[in-house]
Parts: structure tokens; C-alpha cells; sequence
């Protein structure tokens, strides 16, 4: 697993693993079922990256990615920031001022929900190739990593288009070799990958529940 974590210069654009897992893992307040948002958000920077380093036809993702993660902090930095820390107190604080459906820019609840789905998209996705062999194509796998968690919210344009970029992927050595330097994909699927599948797994349930507590899993 070292492989994955060296922090010498020339793997600056390259995902920090390590960071993700951290992130995703302390991101959690198992005590009371929470998720701080800021902790949150740094593991989105590095998965914005592993959407960037898949290719170029992924930009629009990172790009989406990137934008929603400036959303949230605006909000963080803004007057009403403590309302922010977490996933409970915003969807608590925008829920109770009628803030949900912003009509000036999207809401901190209705942001992170986008976010969040990506996560769910991300973990599935490592769940099949980390079993795959590492030769193996993984366009059919990919796709259906898709199909079942961010595909059911998006329009048929945008719908058919991530299908057709998900066409350009080859095998999980080979995406493991562009996103991370030096990186064994043994390793990556032994270790790493199930390592982060917990980590999002854990944190997606969390932000699940506190979504559906208050009824807001179908933000428009």
C-alpha cells in the first residue's frame, strides 16, 4: 500500500489515496451519525482529480465536481457558516428557513446531495474491478456502476454521454496506472480500493439517512 502514498512533488497530480481514505474516515461523528462537511469536501478535491486523470472526456465531471465544492465553501465562509459544519445542522438550518429550494443559487443541502450520489457512483464502481482481473476490460462494469447510482438521476443527454465516455476506459491496471504514481494495482485492489469502498460505503449511509429523515433525498 506504501506505493500509493509517496508525497514527493513529481505526484502532485496524481490522487492522494491516502488523504481520500483519511478524509472519508474522519469525516464521520459516529457518536452522533454525522458528517463534518469541510473533511467532506477535501476527499471530493482528490476525487475530482481521479474523474480528471481518467481522461479528458471527463472534465465536464471534474469541472461539476469542482463547482459544487466552491458552492459549499461559500457557504461555510459565509455569515451563516456555523450552520455549516455539518450535514445535520445545514439540512436542519436550510430546511427550517425555507432555503432548500434557493431561487438566487443552489441550496448547501441540494449541492451536497449531487456530491454525495458521485460518491455512491465512485464505490460501486471500485467494488467491480477490484475484483476483476487487472487485464480485464471494465467498460461493462463501469457502465453499470453508472446505470444503477448516478445514471437514475441524469437526463438522457447527459445519461448517454457518460455512457459513451465510460466507453473510453480499458482495464483497472490501466486506471490505476493514471491515477496513481508508482501504484501496483495489486495493492490497489487488495488493499486500497476496499479501504476507500468502506470509508464512502460508511459515510454515504450516514448522509443517506440524515437526507431521508428530512425528505430531502429528491431535491430537485
Amino acid at each position: 500500500m506504501a506505493s500509493f502514498f509517496s508525497n514527493s512533488k513529481k505526484e502532485e497530480r496524481k490522487v492522494d489515496y491516502k488523504l481520500v481514505i483519511e478524509k472519508l474516515e474522519t469525516c464521520i461523528n459516529a457518536q452522533n451519525d454525522n458528517v463534518t462537511i469541510a473533511e467532506y469536501l477535501d476527499a471530493f478535491k482528490q476525487i475530482r482529480l481521479f474523474f480528471t486523470l481518467m481522461g479528458k472526456i471527463f472534465d465536464i465531471v471534474s469541472s461539476d465536481i469542482n463547482a459544487k465544492i466552491n458552492i459549499l465553501e461559500e457557504y461555510m465562509k459565509s455569515e451563516e457558516g456555523k450552520n455549516y459544519h455539518d450535514v445535520r445542522s445545514m439540512l436542519e438550518y436550510e430546511s427550517s428557513n425555507n432555503l432548500l429550494k434557493n431561487s438566487r443559487k443552489p441550496s448547501g443541502s441540494r449541492t451536497l446531495l449531487r456530491l454525495h450520489r458521485g460518491l455512491e457512483f465512485l464505490y460501486v464502481l471500485l467494488e467491480a474491478i477490484v475484483d476483476l482481473p487487472p487485464d480485464e476490460n471494465i467498460v461493462h462494469v463501469a457502465q453499470g456502476a453508472y446505470k444503477g447510482t448516478l445514471g437514475k438521476y441524469h437526463p438522457w443527454a447527459i445519461y448517454y454521454g457518460m455512457l459513451m465516455a465510460l466507453k473510453t476506459l480499458s482495464t483497472t491496471k490501466d486506471l490505476v496506472h493514471r491515477t496513481a504514481e508508482q501504484a501496483a494495482v495489486e495493492d490497489f485492489q487488495s488493499d486500497v480500493g476496499p479501504t476507500i469502498i468502506k470509508a464512502g460505503r460508511n459515510a454515504h449511509t450516514i448522509i443517506q439517512t440524515l437526507y431521508r429523515e428530512k425528505g430531502c433525498l429528491e431535491l430537485k
